[in-house]
């Protein structure tokens, strides 16, 4: 909220663009993606 007094920038815009920067960095991660693909192999047992 501070930021959007401070740059007259909804905070939802701010809150969006930081949640698809922090998505973007997890897919990348190497480590997070076996995890997810453990999972779906779990998954798919169900």
């Amino acid at each position: 909220m501070l930021l959007e007094a401070a740059l007259s920038i909804n905070a939802d815009l701010l809150v969006r663009m930081q949640t698809d920067y922090n998505i973007q960095v997890a897919r990348k991660n190497d480590s997070l993606g076996e995890k997810l693909n453990n999972i779906k192999k779990l998954a798919a047992v169900f």
